[in-house]
């Protein structure tokens, strides 16, 4: 299982957070378990939908990196100022968006093992319910 993100691109997105090998908290060991395990949970959330391997296609790669960093960074707040902070609240948030994103189908994600197209025509969220988008093209992030 390669990483989605590394930990330079989570402190790229946290620039006014320290994170160093001692007297940080977290510390980038930490930050990179957080990343081995959103990247576990995304993973997760692909084969869920019968996306397996991870995909290779550049979109999809990119789009699973900001998710990644997004997860990661949302980890990394809660372990400074805890889960109930406004920070943290607010960029796991974003996080549950993104995972909704691809477990509904409103992303249009190569499988790189059959070159099949998932999320195309789908119009059930996970629950069977009619799914308004979550990401469209006028969406910004």
């Amino acid at each position: 299982m390669a990483a989605y993100c590394t930990l330079t691109d989570v402190e790229a997105y946290l620039p006014t957070i320290t994170i160093s090998a001692t007297g940080t908290t977290p510390t980038d060991a930490q930050v990179s378990g957080y990343i081995t395990l959103v990247t576990a949970e995304i993973d997760g959330v692909l084969r869920s939908i019968g996306i397996d391997p991870q995909p290779t296609d550049a979109d999809s790669l990119g789009y699973l990196k900001v998710t990644c960093v997004v997860g990661a960074a949302a980890t990394v707040l809660a372990a400074k100022f805890g889960q109930a902070s406004e920070e943290a609240k607010e960029v796991r948030t974003r996080y549950q968006l993104m995972l909704d994103a691809i477990r509904d189908g409103a992303l249009h994600i190569e499988a790189a093992s059959d070159r099949m197209h998932f999320g195309e025509g789908f119009t059930l969220n996970s629950l069977g319910e009619a799914r308004a988008a979550a990401v469209t093209k006028e969406t910004t992030f």
